[in-house]
């Protein structure tokens, strides 16, 4: 076969390696010819193998080491699934020890079609075996030659057993073989080698495979040197020597003391907990210690765990400095440092304490410069330093992360290194075409936005920048990152007015300006996003009617407009908003009746209309809410008495109707809003009782102050009910006495006249009745003689006055 055969079938194998990159020898070995026709269709027919190799100088290696590729291409007897059967059932019978389970002793027979055997994968096409998977398996014994026959395989997996012995050269007749994990056995005499596989250049995993010497001493074996495990990168020894160095530097362990327990010695590393391995290369590729009350520092130790990708540490009370070891973490791909106590200087620079950013993006921009990262097709790089103590400037050099898709600085001490006072570096991060999210909030940027915000990354979906003291306008140029979901500019020092370039950000889901000093009214361009959520202007100078066309957005959940100079009514289109879940309106300067249509928002938890000059009555409709937690109507001109569809707010946790003209009654069956923590209807004109069971037991006189005809129990500060209904009882009392006895006096003395005048009636006037009447003086003696005494038989009637 000639050279440019062999090169040919090299590329077929090895598609991702050039051989014009090295300098080429070509070395023919004499072989005996032999023929074997092949049994599948689709296989070409027997032809003599001839057995060539070549010897290949690695010109890029000239220092140090020189890499010999030494390469043979054979090409395997491709007979059927009983020639694969044969070979599968003789390397069975090489095992001593069959793992605990006995797979392979009961699976592992004739009885059994072979590609139903357990841990064995078969290609559909040609019906033969492709794959075995007898890693972690416990098996002990050494690979027999007839290995080599199972020409279709290609992956092959036997780490972490215990097979020891050379490695036959028949394996040299594996010519599709891609994957082969032979690591962590007990080959007795091996040579360490790394190589790329071709599928997997996603991740270009660095392995290692340990091959007999035997290898090269046969002359048509072929092995290929691509690359050397770097020297770092030794074994899982070296990472728990790391992290035992860690556990040294935490001050105080965690709340359960799982480290000070299961980080030893005693314990596997791999078996610590918050500790992950790599099944290839039983090495630490993740720490997950976050929320565990960790107090200490970082030592430099950690840039020893070289396999890492992740590191989440957040949430503890680490401080001091980050060491710069930690940019000898070249995989280290998601970083989580977040609300800690790190804080320190840069060498040259007292200001700085962002020393991991300084060396650990050094590194990476070295990684990128030598194309490294982009061979290696890393996805990105995650970054969060949120939340601790850093100061200092945000340096430039972070547009050299071209890969970069989080970064998150977010409560920290950050300025803007800018003379113009312009945040510059957010220029620079427009290198970066991968950002998704970019938290920088509470930070003490104190700048301007530069109109290069425009040009960040089209993939940029979260941008946060709220809490830094920006000043200045909004860039129209915001309009131009249109895959934005969330945009946070609040509080901070920004003025003018919104953008009509928002409109073109139809992914946009929420808007927090709040706490600005953002003027003009609400562009009707923000009733045109089909996905807004959320709009939060609490807190600015917006003025004006609300727009009616904010009712047609549909999808909005969560609306702030609290705080700021909006008049006129609020348009009925808004109650139309069905999933509202958050409504705020307080203090501005709404008026006219309280809407009926409040009572449509069916889902909503929160509604503050509180601080308006809305009049009229509070509408029944109102008792349709039964989600709401959370009602305010206070500081209004409300009239009218409390609706009786009150009690079916049952979710309701605080009802404020205080500062209002409220009158009537408090309704007893408020007792059954068993939720009820804060309830104020003070300032109002209500009477009667006040409900005692249920919530109101934990009120007090805060809450219904200034109703001065209101009455309860002590701890509300209202009078007594029942001392004023005993005072008002007795005043009742005597009033009934006294018009009872005055009524008694008269019914009597009419009746007396009536008797004397019928008398007078019967008797004929005689000429003496027609003189002049002469009344006869009677003595108290003749009185005391005619009545016997004044005996009972004599008396006519008695009353208050008396009897006669």
């Amino acid at each position: 076969m000639g050279f440019a055969k062999a090169k040919k079938m090299f590329a077929e194998c090895f598609p991702d390696i050039l051989l014009d990159d090295f300098v080429m020898h070509a070395v023919v070995s004499p072989s005996e010819e032999t023929a074997m026709p092949s049994e599948e269709s689709d296989v070409a027919a027997s032809h003599p193998p001839e057995e060539d190799a070549l010897m290949v100088t690695a010109s890029c290696f000239v220092m140090p080491m020189v890499v010999v590729v030494l390469i043979q291409f054979i090409r395997a007897t491709e007979t059927n699934i009983t020639t694969d059967q044969s070979a599968l059932l003789a390397f069975r019978a090489h095992i001593i020890n069959l793992n605990h389970q006995h797979i392979l002793a009961t699976n592992w027979s004739s009885a059994t079609p072979l590609c139903h055997w357990a841990r064995v994968t078969c290609s559909r096409r040609h019906n033969r075996v492709t794959a075995l998977y007898l890693s972690n398996m416990g098996l002990v014994g050494t690979i027999p030659p007839d290995i080599g026959n199972v020409s279709f395989l290609t992956f092959l997996d036997i780490s972490n057993n215990s097979f020891s012995g050379n490695l036959p050269k028949e394996m040299a007749h594996l010519p599709r073989l891609k994957d082969l994990y032979l690591d962590y056995n007990k080959f007795s005499t091996y040579i360490v080698l790394s190589s790329f596989l071709p599928h997997q250049a996603e991740s270009k995993i660095t392995y290692a495979l340990m091959v007999t010497a035997s290898c090269f001493v046969m002359p048509m074996v072929v092995v290929v040197l691509i690359q050397f495990i770097r020297a770092t990168e030794t074994n899982i020894t070296t990472d728990q020597s790391a992290l035992h160095a860690f556990r040294v530097h935490i001050i105080n362990l965690d709340f359960q003391h799982i480290l000070a327990t299961d980080w030893s010695s005693a314990t596997l590393v791999c078996n610590w907990a918050g500790v992950t391995c790599s099944r290839r290369h039983n090495r630490v590729t993740a720490l997950y210690l976050s929320n565990m009350g960790l107090v200490g520092t970082i030592p430099p130790d950690i840039g020893n765990v070289s396999f890492l990708t992740f590191l989440d540490i957040s949430n503890n009370s680490f401080s001091g400095n980050l060491p710069k070891e930690m940019a000898h973490l070249p995989r280290l791909k998601e970083m989580n440092l977040g609300y800690n106590e790190f804080s320190g200087g840069h060498p040259t620079q007292a200001k700085l304490a962002y020393d991991i950013l300084k060396h650990s993006f050094s590194s990476l921009l070295r990684i990128e410069v030598t194309n490294t990262l982009a061979h290696n097709n890393i996805r990105g790089y995650r970054e969060n330093l949120g939340f601790n103590r850093l100061t200092g400037a945000i340096p430039q050099s972070l547009g050299h992360l071209g890969l970069l898709e989080i970064l998150s600085l977010a409560g920290n001490h950050f300025v803007s290194h800018s003379s113009t006072l312009e945040l510059s570096f957010l220029t620079s991060l427009t290198s970066c075409r991968k950002l998704e999210a970019l938290a920088l909030h509470y930070n003490r940027l104190n700048g301007f936005l530069p109109v290069s915000i425009g040009n960040l990354s089209t993939s940029l979906e979260r941008l946060w920048l709220d809490g830094n003291g920006i000043m200045g306008t909004i860039p129209r140029e915001i309009g131009n990152l249109s895959s934005l979901l969330i945009l946070r500019l609040g509080e901070n020092a920004l003025n003018g007015s919104i953008p009509t370039t928002i409109a073109r950000l139809q992914k946009l889901q929420g808007l927090e300006l709040r706490d600005n000093q953002i003027g003009g009214p609400i562009p009707t361009e923000c009733c045109h996003m089909p996905n807004f959520n959320r709009l939060s202007l609490t807190g600015n100078q917006f003025s004006g009617p609300v727009p009616a066309c904010l009712g047609n957005v549909s999808s909005l959940r969560h609306l702030y407009l609290d705080g700021n100079k909006f008049s006129s009514r609020i348009p009925e289109s808004l109650w139309s908003l069905k999933d509202l879940l958050e409504l705020d309106v307080s203090s501005n300067s709404f008026s006219g009746d309280l809407p009926s249509g409040l009572g449509s928002l069916r889902v909503a938890l929160r509604i503050d209309l509180s601080v308006n000059q809305f009049a009229g009555n509070i509408s029944a409709t109102i008792g349709g809410l039964q989600n709401l937690v959370f009602l305010s109507l206070a500081y209004n001109t409300l009239q009218g008495n409390i609706p009786e569809t009150f009690p079916s707010l049952i979710s309701l946790e605080t009802l404020d109707l205080s500062h209002n003209k409220l009158s009537g009654i408090i309704p007893k069956s408020l007792e059954a809003l068993s939720h009820l923590s804060y309830f104020n209807i003070s300032f109002n004109e209500l009477s009667g009782e006040i409900p005692s069971g249920g919530p109101f037991e934990n009120f007090t006189g805060q809450s219904f102050a200034s109703n001065e005809a209101l009455c309860g129990l002590t701890q509300f500060g209202v009078p007594q009910c029942h001392a004023v209904y005993q005072s008002r009882t007795a005043e009742r009392i005597i009033i009934i006495s006294v018009l009872s006895a005055i009524s008694f006096t008269v019914l009597v003395m009419g009746v007396l006249f009536v008797l004397i005048r019928r008398r007078k009636s019967k008797r004929v006037p005689t000429e003496k009745d027609l003189q002049p009447m002469v009344h006869q003086r009677i003595t108290y003696l003749e009185i005391f003689e005619a009545t016997n005494g004044f005996v009972d038989s004599n008396l006519i009637g008695s009353g208050s006055s008396g009897s006669v």
